[in-house]
């Protein structure tokens, strides 16, 4: 019966977070991103998501809860056993020699680490609107002077009142970086609404994705526009999965992207008003569990970081530090494949549900 309750309080908690990314004002947490560092031990997401990590963690504790209190020292043993297969799992699918990607896309991602003070007090072109573009053309110029080649600059979520391709000196950044055949991805305001914009090598707005999901409270839902997930197209015909912020919390925004063809997957982020509190970290972490459970390469990135780059593993390639103005340059491998999570990403949780009510139905007639 020990058993039976270790497990029950691990359905549990897994149905509960599962409920916070379908519920209208959720705001999805998860014990699985402790172990974000740790590709080995989360290789499972690709079949069960990320529910998959936070069931093991709350049944090995429990476990080993129980083993210590009620001197149940075999559980010991379960629990090994359990880590050991899980281990185990996570070799097999990192060893696994995967065909090299025949396409790939040149990026540049830059973290500008913009003050928040001039963003909070920039708009229309006063003189913190002009030193933002300033010093984003600058970061720009130098990425770009070191390397060769037509590359696609990416920047951040830039939450600035007024900046968006409409505005005269936004588009005159647009034509300098893109004068060279390099094409652009950022974050903007395209009518009055959060969004990701790519530009093509000729300056022109190229496609549009509206923010989706909402930051309960802080967002007012007249700020977005509903329209179906799609990736946004850059060079090439490559489709690039953006999300804004808060978006990355979410399995299904980036599952659907990667359905509706996307290559390859980036989130976007402006959490300079959170200061260097640990939410940036936090942040961050969910970003190895988007690419193992969609099987695709990933990139965030934050103003002021931490921003890095993972592979369809879940391991990191490059990173930026927090309070960095720096930048990341890279080939990414343009994935095609589905995963079991992306095919079937509620056979877990359909199975926890079904576990949870006999286990539940189990305990009653032991009580009865």
């Amino acid at each position: 019966l020990a058993f039976v309750n270790c497990f029950f309080v691990a359905c549990l908690w897994v149905l509960f977070e599962f409920v916070l990314t379908i519920m209208p004002f959720g705001f999805p947490i998860s014990l699985a991103v402790s172990q974000y560092l740790m590709p080995l031990h989360i290789q499972g997401v690709t079949f069960f998501g990320i529910y998959w990590i936070s069931f093991l963690i709350i049944l090995v504790n429990c476990l080993i809860t129980v083993a210590v209190v009620l001197n149940y020292y075999r559980y010991f043993l379960v629990v090994s056993g359990i880590l050991v297969l899980n281990i185990c799992l996570g070799w097999c699918i990192i060893s696994q020699t995967s065909e090299e990607s025949v396409r790939q896309a040149n990026i540049a991602m830059i973290q500008p680490s913009i003050p928040w003070r001039f963003a909070s007090q920039s708009y229309a072109d006063n003189y913190f609107f002009r030193q933002i573009l300033r010093r984003l053309t600058g970061y720009v110029d130098q990425v770009l002077s070191q390397h060769e080649g037509a590359f696609t600059v990416i920047l951040p979520e830039l939450a600035i009142t007024d900046f968006g391709p409409s505005h005269p000196l936004v588009s005159d950044f647009v034509d300098h970086v893109t004068k060279d055949d390099d094409v652009l991805v950022m974050g903007a305001w395209v009518d009055d609404k959060n969004s990701v914009v790519s530009f093509d090598a000729f300056s022109q707005v190229k496609d549009v994705y509206f923010k989706s999901k909402l930051v309960p409270i802080f967002e007012q839902q007249s700020s977005v526009l509903t329209t179906t997930l799609r990736p946004v197209s850059i060079a090439n015909d490559v489709q690039l999965g953006s999300f804004l912020c808060y978006e990355l919390l979410f399995p299904t925004i980036s599952r659907q992207l990667v359905l509706n063809g996307a290559d390859f997957l980036a989130g976007l982020s402006f959490n300079s008003w959170l200061g260097t509190s640990n939410w940036v970290v936090l942040h961050q972490a969910y970003l190895p569990f988007r690419a193992i459970e969609s099987g695709r390469y990933a990139l965030f990135l934050n103003n002021h970081g931490p921003s890095g780059l993972v592979d369809s593993k879940g391991r990191f390639l490059d990173q930026i530090l927090l309070n960095h103005s720096a930048s990341i340059v890279a080939s990414v491998p343009l994935e095609t494949e589905y995963t079991f999570f992306v095919r079937y990403p509620y056979c877990f949780v359909l199975l926890v549900c079904v576990s949870f009510i006999g286990l539940g139905y189990i305990q009653r007639r032991v009580v009865i």
